[in-house]
């Protein structure tokens, strides 16, 4: 219980922190510190932890993003909008848990293991993105991952990959990171939480 209780701080506190790479403040490189904490949340969980995460993740991520609606439209909307956006994300996360699980089966001492895990995972995180993006009433694009590149040396990703190919880039290239960093160095995938606070700061 406890340890679910961190992997809730953790994801909570990534969703926060990958928040202000948005307007305001649009601090870009704080979303490779959020990034990380939130999306290895997910690793190593059951189904319904993944929903409760998802949740957590959702109701942070979004609540913190889209407070300009709250400022402009009211709190109402506001309301509306992350609750949607909360339950939507709560079913992403049976995803993006599913895909954790197809993570751990592969070989991550590997370059290949690595680049097919976080392929897995970004896979699971862009079909959420593309989902909210266009679920309910048209749905809240706002939010993925490569609008929080737009004032950074990486926007051009977009231009690239398209909005979901951008996304999909970073949380691949997280993942392969992050795993490199506990299979490889020093942490040989033991410390889930600290290897991946520390991939992000980097």
């Amino acid at each position: 219980m406890k340890a679910f209780v961190l992997r809730l701080v953790q994801a909570g506190l990534g969703s926060f922190i990958a928040s202000l790479a948005f307007p305001q403040p649009g601090i870009w490189p704080l979303l490779f510190v959020g990034v990380p904490l939130m999306v290895f949340a997910f690793r190593r969980v059951t189904i319904g932890q993944s929903i409760i995460l998802g949740a957590v993740t959702g109701f942070v991520y979004y609540g913190a993003v889209a407070k300009w609606v709250s400022v402009y439209l009211g709190l109402a909307p506001w309301l509306g909008l992350v609750g949607l956006q909360t339950v939507l994300f709560a079913v992403g996360g049976i995803a993006i848990g599913a895909a954790w699980r197809g993570v751990d089966t592969l070989n991550l001492h590997t370059v290949s293991g690595r680049l097919l895990g976080g392929f897995f995972v970004a896979a699971a995180w862009v079909a959420r993105e593309a989902i909210a993006a266009q679920f309910p009433w048209g749905g809240f694009g706002w939010g993925r991952v490569s609008h929080g590149l737009a004032d950074s040396p990486f926007r051009y990703l977009a231009t690239l990959f398209g909005l979901t190919g951008a996304s999909a880039v970073v949380i691949l290239v997280v993942v392969a990171y992050v795993l490199t960093w506990q299979n490889v160095f020093i942490l040989k995938g033991k410390a889930l939480h600290l290897s991946a606070i520390t991939a992000g700061l980097l």
